[in-house]
């Protein structure tokens, strides 16, 4: 995510050819049934009653969120309906969410909805006097590069100025830059509540003051120690926070057992280093038992069948799970593994064919043109809901995150590629189609994929080839 300014003057550029986007949300607070539509017009989006909205993931204090995207300044008015029940006719508000009433902002429609909330803040010290302090975070963004204005504190700590930003709890920030604007800038750093950034890490309040004062601040968190963290069900007050848990270590495994979980409840959890620097999740998994799966911040997600303890052992990276996990109430037949991202289209997709000659559960995307632009990822769908997306690169033509991308997306080079995704590894190989060995033999039975040392190979009339269709001796 590291920031370079002249890459961005000439992004402004490119982006500048573009429209840009805007969206309006309508949260679902009495609870509608079936198709939410958005109708939108001046000009008219479509007959009555105009088209589906999006459904969000997330949802606001309970209720389901709808949203519909539209190139600025496109429309003048919208109405939310469902095909019998409406909203009045409402003036075209970016970016703000619809409940009941009216619009309101993110954290207006919490409070509207009765749900309180809280926020949390994180500090900059300006140990080398900038004139100016800017934050810059992604996933989500709370603006374009450089970012907005922090706000400067009155208190100092070590003669320093201390400058804030403060957003509403739970933001989950996939990351953060301090910066000065014109180019001078901090490394990427994770969103670390309540701490303060001094040079070269996050501290509290007294162990900045010791660092700058010259005395060695107390780690808090020995070298080698790991944490347990996640959500309300399974930490409550301690939610989320990067050491709420210090595991147990014998002999260089470390454990943490949950005991007495409450059945049909689900459960979030990830392991870190405790301050955030690290953290290790799904990807990690040494196996992904049934009804164990991830999400696109690489929590590890699960709800027990029965009420009782879940055992969580961590030692080299890998992580085992053991306990009476509940398999999906999702019919199997309606869970598919779409491409997303190509031309554009964030919602659909274009689904995987399952690989039935496989030895285990894996489907393919043959073939799939990339044009100049696009970025990809693969997502598993249940029942045409967003669960889980893939990250998890492991073999084929070399990929790259630009320093742009906000979300992990994978870019490649304009061209044809051979998608394929391991379902248990939670792994994606890609190949480039012209020169990949495994484009019809798989699906004949002509050949068999193994997997060696983290690498893919084919194995056709006992010859071996790497992904690129080139001999491995």
């Amino acid at each position: 995510m590291k920031k370079i300014f002249t890459f961005f003057a000439a992004l402004a550029c490119t982006m500048s050819m573009f429209a840009a986007t805007e969206t309006v949300y309508f949260v679902n607070a009495d609870k509608w049934t079936g198709t939410i539509n958005a109708y939108a017009w001046e000009p008219q989006n479509a007959n009555w009653p105009g088209v589906p909205a999006t459904k969000e993931a997330e949802q606001l204090a309970g209720c389901d969120v709808y949203s519909y995207s539209a190139e600025a300044g496109t429309y003048a008015n919208v109405i939310f309906n469902n095909g019998a029940k409406q909203t009045a006719d409402l003036k075209w508000t970016a970016g703000k969410y619809y409940v009941r009433d009216g619009w309101y902002t993110k954290e207006e429609a919490l409070v509207k909805l009765g749900q309180p909330v809280e926020y949390e803040s994180v500090y900059f010290v300006n140990v080398d006097g900038w004139s100016s302090v800017k934050i810059y975070t992604w996933s989500p963004s709370v603006g374009d590069w450089p970012g907005i204005d922090m706000k400067k504190e009155t208190e100092t700590i070590g003669g320093k100025e201390v400058w804030s930003h403060t957003e509403m709890k739970g933001a989950s920030f996939g990351g953060v830059i301090f910066n000065n604007g014109s180019g001078t800038q901090t490394a990427d750093l994770t969103w670390n509540a309540g701490k303060y950034f001094v040079t070269d890490g996050w501290y509290t309040k007294e162990e900045a003051e010791a660092k700058l004062s010259g005395s060695t601040p107390v780690d808090p968190k020995p070298q080698g120690a790991y944490y347990i963290t996640g959500n309300d069900a399974l930490f409550g007050a301690n939610a989320w926070k990067s050491d709420a848990i210090a595991m147990t270590e014998a002999e260089g495994i470390y454990t943490h057992t949950f005991t007495a979980v409450e059945a049909g409840v689900e459960c979030q959890f990830k392991i870190t280093d405790g301050t955030w620097n690290n953290s290790w999740g799904f990807s990690n998994l040494t196996t992904t038992p049934t009804g164990v799966t991830g999400n696109n911040d690489n929590n590890i997600i699960f709800t027990l069948a029965e009420a009782g303890d879940v055992v969580v052992s961590f030692s080299a990276e890998k992580i085992t799970i053991t306990g009476n996990f509940a398999g999906s109430s999702v019919d199997p037949a309606q869970i598919t593994y779409v491409l997303m991202g190509v031309a554009g289209d964030w919602t659909t997709g274009i689904e995987l064919t399952k690989n039935e000659g496989a030895e285990w559960e894996e489907y393919m995307l043959l073939g799939q043109t990339i044009s100049e632009g696009d970025s990809v990822k693969v997502v598993r769908l249940e029942a045409g809901v967003a669960k889980h997306w893939c990250g998890n690169v492991k073999e084929g033509v070399t990929v790259t995150i630009t320093p742009d991308d906000k979300n992990g997306n994978i870019i490649l080079a304009p061209g044809t590629y051979d998608f394929y995704y391991d379902v248990a590894a939670d792994a994606l190989w890609i190949a480039e189609a012209a020169q990949s060995a495994v484009d019809n033999v798989i699906l004949e039975n002509k050949a068999t994929k193994i997997i060696r040392n983290g690498q893919m190979y084919i194995i056709r009339d006992e010859v071996m080839f790497n992904v690129l269709g080139q001999v491995v001796e």
